[in-house]
């Protein structure tokens, strides 16, 4: 006899008798449970740690480390061999241009903060997502913005298209203040197409919005597929030159690494905005 679909643990953890919590991404995962979960059942990604699929030379590193490691850091970039290491393995993983617009810091208390302090020196307007979507509303929100979402069907592999999302900028008519670009999109796992990448940095350029790259789960996508890197894609548009709109990139390292609660990952921007960054 032939075993079932595996069902999900959050279809367990979606089912109280009492209210679930008022996320946004909590309801549109219900909307998507609730609808028959065209494109399969949800993985269950970081709610909690996976220590028993955390790599063993990194818990043995945990053991294992410098007692100067511990404390208030000298550089607000990170411990300068840690800083170097992750720099050079950015730019190898996500194949950015060999430039000196763009410069690494190391975050360790996980990259929500960063993106709340970089959106806090923007001009208040509309957040362009794509729905569903990371908590971007109620990072962003609480702080004076407002969110505009792309719509977007969980079962497509390769993001919206250029035109769905071309359309739903059109339909901010104030100021559209900040672009965000999931290419190894949370919570769907669709590998966005460069071409929807390069539409979405057109938009904000034409648009004069700054651009957030989340890549919390970069390179976790179909391994018959590159990863897109929406890095490679904009730093190779700009050129070398100093970018017309303010952008940050985050990388998350947790759910590569199988250890989520570290809260360890990446900063990416141009020199002197990363340099004002750090020093919040």
């Amino acid at each position: 006899m032939t075993a079932g679909p595996t069902v999900s643990p959050l279809r367990g953890l979606m089912t109280d008798d009492v209210r679930i919590n008022r996320l946004q991404d909590v309801a549109w995962l219900k909307e998507y449970l609730d609808s028959g979960a065209g494109a399969g059942e949800p993985i269950m990604l970081s709610l909690g740690e996976t220590w028993g699929h955390t790599p063993s030379p990194l818990l043995a590193a945990l053991r294992d480390v410098p007692a100067d490691s511990h404390g208030y850091q000298v550089s607000m970039y990170g411990l300068p061999l840690l800083r170097s290491l992750l720099k050079e393995y950015v730019a190898d993983t996500q194949r950015l241009p060999p430039t000196t617009g763009w410069e690494l810091a190391v975050s360790w208390a996980g990259t929500r903060s960063a993106m709340r302090d970089f959106a806090d020196g923007l001009a208040r307007g509309t957040v362009l997502a794509v729905a569903p979507a990371w908590d971007y509303a109620g990072i962003l929100e609480p702080i004076g913005f407002s969110t505009q979402y792309v719509p977007f069907d969980p079962a497509e592999p390769s993001g919206p298209t250029v035109e769905r999302t071309r359309a739903a900028a059109s339909e901010v008519s104030g100021n559209l203040a900040m672009v965000v670009i999931n290419a190894q999109h949370n919570p769907t796992g669709a590998n966005w197409s460069p071409e929807l990448v390069a539409a979405l940095i057109e938009i904000a350029i034409e648009r004069d919005a700054a651009i957030l790259i989340d890549d919390a789960y970069y390179g976790l996508c179909p391994p018959e597929l590159p990863a897109t890197s929406a890095l490679e894609i904009l730093l190779t548009r700009l050129g070398g030159r100093p970018a017309p709109i303010p952008w940050l990139g985050v990388r998350s390292l947790g759910k590569q690494f199988h250890c989520n609660g570290w809260a360890l990952g990446t900063i990416v921007a141009e020199p002197e905005p990363l340099d004002e960054l750090d020093a919040v």
